[in-house]
């Protein structure tokens, strides 16, 4: 057995096993140190490229340390043992006022995904700035947005932020990470993101004739108020108050409800005219009705059943 030493940030060794490359490593949590194929996913066999290898080795052990570490642990030395309690706290931190998880659940799951293939085995002690710079430009190599890859580095540098309080970290790491300022427009390689355009107007208008009632009167009312879907499906008669000119249409739920923020969507003259026809109703049912408008659908546009 012909063993090969390269550089590599990963615990035990990664040598050559005839023409393909192997990994012998105690993981975290085993006994012993076992040797390991290092199989690229969907292959029966060890790659024999060192580079593909290593990335392997890399997706193993951060595999391994979030499904066996436990937050029980008294002790935080790895980053990948602070990204696997932090992911924990999140889970249940991140909740809306109904206790359902929020997208920044998911936002912060995959900022750290690049961290944790690059130095999840990486001492806590020994992270610092350099170590955060290569995390970005392996995400800048992915072709991940700038805008993006700012976000997610502000995520990571908010997780090591929490790990301060809990005194998992000293606060000189996470203050000499914070120092690094984020990737600028036309100073970097990062990839540009396209800018979202708003939808011609004339093309909006030109799908409503081929919509229920129900969904063109969606459509309108989303076009005039700006309000986001999820307000604008949860409208009930209660949630108007038509005391005042304009009328006030205050969401049960919405985006920054956490923050004790209250939203006011003023409905003017022609959202009243439009929205007038769907408060005939009990006054805490939703205004829109996908069983409505499911009806309206077959009546107006499918051919009738009868002969």
């Amino acid at each position: 057995m012909a063993k090969k030493t390269l550089k590599h940030n990963l615990p035990g060794s990664i040598y050559k096993n005839k023409t393909r490359w192997w990994w012998k490593v105690k993981l975290p949590g085993e006994t012993k140190a076992k040797a390991i194929a290092l199989k690229p996913h969907g292959s029966n066999m060890a790659t024999k490229d060192f580079s593909v290898a290593i990335e392997c080795a890399k997706m193993l052990l951060s595999q391994h340390i979030l499904k066996s570490q436990t937050s029980n642990s008294k002790e935080v030395r790895t980053v990948g043992q602070l990204v696997k309690i932090y992911l924990e706290h999140v889970d249940k931190y991140y909740r809306d006022i109904s206790g359902k998880q929020t997208r920044e659940v998911l936002n912060i799951r995959y900022s750290v995904k690049t961290l944790i293939s690059i130095h999840s085995s990486t001492e806590l002690e020994s992270f610092g700035p350099l170590k955060l710079l290569d995390v970005r430009e392996e995400m800048i190599a992915e072709r991940i947005v700038r805008k993006t890859i700012n976000q997610r580095i502000g995520r990571i540098k908010r997780m090591f932020k929490w790990a301060v309080t809990r005194q998992y970290v000293s606060p000189v790491i996470y203050q000499a990470i914070d120092a690094i300022e984020g990737l600028r427009r036309g100073r970097t390689t990062a990839k540009e993101g396209q800018k979202v355009k708003p939808v011609d107007e004339s093309h909006v208008y030109a799908v409503l004739p081929y919509t229920t009632p129900v969904i063109a009167t969606m459509i309108e009312m989303q076009l005039l108020t700006g309000m986001r879907p999820g307000e604008l499906v949860q409208m009930k008669p209660a949630d108007i108050d038509r005391s005042t000119n304009p009328w006030h249409y205050y969401p049960e739920k919405h985006k920054n409800e956490y923050r004790g923020h209250d939203r006011i969507v003023p409905l003017g003259p022609k959202c009243q005219e439009l929205i007038t026809p769907f408060l005939l109703r009990d006054p805490q049912k939703c205004c829109f009705s996908p069983a409505e408008s499911e009806k309206l659908r077959r009546t107006l546009f499918l051919p009738s059943q009868n002969p």
